[in-house]
């Protein structure tokens, strides 16, 4: 899925799995996570803490560029942060997107079989 960090969507289905398939979505309860997950950030405080975490992120950025060179300890320091401060944005886009996809073949499944019954 073009977007959507490999970890995460991983992560996506170890969660989502029916109880004997992990190939198969428990698609209630991703969908739910889906629609949970699209309230969130429709919200006006996730983009308030994205915000933030832009200025975090650009923060670290300009260490990492700045005129000094940084020690292996601290770079690796400061590439951990800016995973981190990614994170929270991968795995919402994760769960949004797997949800998203995996409605859109439920409901073309649906529109073929009801297209072969009336042909």
């Amino acid at each position: 899925m073009k977007g959507v960090d490999p970890q995460y969507k991983s992560h996506v289905r170890d969660l989502y799995s029916g109880p004997s398939d992990r190939d198969e979505y428990d698609l209630q309860r991703l969908f739910a996570a889906g629609e949970a997950i699209q309230g969130m950030t429709r919200q006006p405080g996730w983009s308030v803490l994205m915000d933030l975490l832009s200025a975090e992120r650009e923060a670290i950025r300009s260490k990492l560029e700045g005129p000094s060179p940084l020690d292996q300890s601290t770079t690796s320091h400061l590439l951990g942060q800016l995973r981190g401060i990614a994170a929270a944005e991968s795995a919402a886009t994760a769960i949004e997107t797997v949800a998203r996809v995996e409605l859109e073949a439920q409901q073309r499944k649906h529109e073929t079989a009801a297209e072969s019954v009336v042909a």
